[in-house]
């Protein structure tokens, strides 16, 4: 069943942002509609769930806390009453080093900085080491100094990746990695989600404006190309990538 009216679209959004443990980015609120048949999969419905979560958080519906926006940020360097507030801050922030002495430097990459607001809390926890790419970012020496220092002590290098699994998505992975190989890093490189197990339900439609290269095409002959752009290229939301 789609829906039609805005107001069945709210209540659909409010009902299922409020069944989540965290906050959730728009963008999460978009593809849950999908999935459940709340909307269809086209840009035009991504811009009005935006509109309809807006007016709820601006209504006082939907709680603001509860829809996480990471492209705009805040910045200032901490500041104190007087000393004893300040080491009250350091006392409650002190944390040893969980991972001293273990066989394995663990962190966790994802792809978009989205991803962050739903992950730190789990990896923090664990104080394992959280690092956003946004997109084909340049690693740099300080990127790779602990992985050096992993290597130099005999302990084993280990990156868990979040990604999405489109042309550019898939073209991340590998850029990351030959980069890695490039600064002489030894790592065991475990992709957790998406996967291709895990697109099987999703509609084939509008995911992102994006195109696969011909240099991409050419490495993954087996792609099924459900369609073109203007130009003549494959846009991202055509192309099926077989497991």
């Amino acid at each position: 069943m789609t829906f039609t009216h805005n107001a069945e679209l709210a209540d659909a959004i409010v009902e299922w942002v409020e069944a989540q443990d965290m906050p959730v980015s728009v963008r999460r609120v978009f593809y849950a509609m999908v999935t459940r048949e709340v909307i269809e999969n086209t840009m035009a419905q991504y811009k009005r769930v935006s509109r309809v979560t807006l007016d709820l958080r601006r209504s006082g519906r939907l709680d603001w806390s509860l829809i996480v926006d990471d492209t705009r940020g805040t910045y200032k360097t901490h500041s104190y009453g007087n000393v004893d507030n300040c080491v009250k801050y350091a006392l409650n922030n002190f944390r040893l080093n969980r991972w001293e002495g273990q066989l394995e430097h663990v962190q966790v990459w994802v792809e978009k900085r989205g991803h962050v607001s739903i992950l730190y809390p789990i990896t923090d926890s664990l104080d394992v080491v959280l690092v956003e790419n946004g997109g084909r970012k340049a690693i740099t020496e300080e990127a790779v100094e602990p992985f050096h220092t992993a290597q130099e002590s005999g302990r084993r290098n280990r990156i868990i990746y979040v990604g999405d699994y489109d042309p550019s998505g898939l073209q991340m992975d590998e850029n990351m990695r030959n980069q890695l190989a490039q600064w002489g890093v030894e790592v065991e490189w475990e992709r957790v989600a998406l996967t291709f197990d895990h697109i099987q339900s999703l509609p084939r439609a509008y995911v992102v404006p994006d195109t696969a290269s011909k240099e991409w095409l050419s490495k993954h002959p087996d792609v099924e190309i459900l369609g073109y752009n203007k130009q003549g290229i494959p846009p991202a939301q055509f192309l099926f990538v077989p497991e």
